[in-house]
Order: C-alpha cells, then structure tokens, then sequence
C-alpha cells in the first residue's frame, strides 16, 4: 500500500507508514522488501531524512522480528537516537523501551564483550539480539557463540532484586533501624555484592555480610 504513495507520503498517515515498514521486518523476504522501499525512493520520503543501505539491510537476514527491523533503522543512522526514532514514527511507550535497550545493549556489545553488570541489566532476548545486530554492523567483531552468552546470563547468582535472600524487612529488624533512604541504599550495595559473588545469596551469610559492614558504615 505504501508503494502506490511514492510521490507523496505526506498523505499517508505515519501509523500506516509505520505498519507497512512492520510488515517488511517481520516477513521472510525482508531483503526483496528493503529492495523495493529504497529503489524506488520511498526510503527517501520517509520522515527524519533517514539514511538506507541496501548492501547493509541484505546482510541482516530474515530475523522475523520486527524490534530488530527498528533497531536496525536505528544504529543505521550517523547519531543513533531511540528515543527520536520512536517519536517520530509514534511507536508504543513499551515499543520505545524495548528498542532503547537494545540499541544501548548493540553499541556496548560493538565496543567490547558484555560485562556481568551488562548481563544483569539486559535481558535474554535483548542480550541475543544484540549480539546478532553487532556482528551485522561490525564485519571484524570476534563474536560469540548464542549459547555460551545464554549460559553465561542464566548463571549470574541473581537475574534481578527481587532474588534477593534479604528484604527491607530483615535490614531494619538486624540494625534496629526505621525504615528511611539508608535502606535503598543498602540493598543496592547488596545488589551489587551478590551479583559479584563478593557474598553468597543466602540469608545467614547476608546478615553476617551487613552486620560486619555496618560496623565498618556500610
């Protein structure tokens, strides 16, 4: 449908502009859509003056996935701006979320492997893909294998705060303290010392960990 509007996309809403782009990324011939889009200058009358590289779309494969479609369109561009691009083509809030994470998760992964902090803080999915997008825009990356960067997300000590073996509750009740700022601050430091292995997620062990720190002022 987008085709027909080649002279002028500006009746065409950016809903329908946006659904269209949608259906190439998430189909089985992406390369043959992205083809189409940019011979016949469609790609040129998209909104934001966006840049289109057809020998760069044909390598990305058929993922299916239409987050993947936005991020690439994203990390394509000279300044990559997540937040813009899901502005200017009216993507949902979550839809925004999702492709600010993982164009963040592609850029760290082009620069250097993925730290335990980075492992944490992504999810699976956006972990995977990102390691997919970056060996696309970056042809020397050493990559590394899906299942290897799986296990190691999977084998962190805790995949969030909620794994904790220690709540708010505990803190106060081992300090003899009101609850105030100190305790998101103290959880966070356990947070961190968990996932680092520097304590063991276990709820004598934390409390011994605590106690020793409160002593030295955690």
């Amino acid at each position: 449908a987008i085709k027909h509007c080649a002279h002028d996309l500006s009746f065409v809403s950016i809903e329908r502009i946006t659904t269209e782009l949608e259906k190439i990324w998430g189909s089985s011939n992406l390369a043959i859509g992205m083809k189409n889009l940019i011979i016949s200058n469609l790609s040129d009358q998209l909104p934001g003056s966006l840049t289109f590289k057809y020998e760069r779309w044909s390598r990305l494969g058929n993922s299916k996935n239409v987050l993947v479609g936005w991020a690439f369109l994203c990390l394509e561009q000279d300044s990559p701006a997540p937040e813009q691009l899901a502005k200017m083509f009216k993507l949902s809030n979550e839809r925004k979320k999702q492709l600010t994470q993982l164009v963040r998760a592609t850029l760290i992964r082009c620069e250097r492997l993925f730290s335990i902090d980075d492992l944490y803080q992504f999810d699976e999915s956006t972990l995977v893909q990102a390691e997919r997008l970056s060996r696309v825009i970056q042809s020397d990356l050493k990559p590394i294998r899906i299942e290897d960067l799986i296990k190691q997300k999977r084998t962190l000590p805790i995949q969030s705060n909620r794994d904790l073996a220690v709540s708010g509750q505990d803190l106060m009740k081992w300090l003899n303290k009101p609850g105030g700022p100190w305790l998101k601050e103290i959880l966070t430091q356990i947070e961190v010392a968990v996932l680092h292995q520097v304590v063991e997620n276990n709820a004598t062990k934390l409390k011994e960990w605590v106690m020793n720190e409160s002593n030295s002022e955690i």
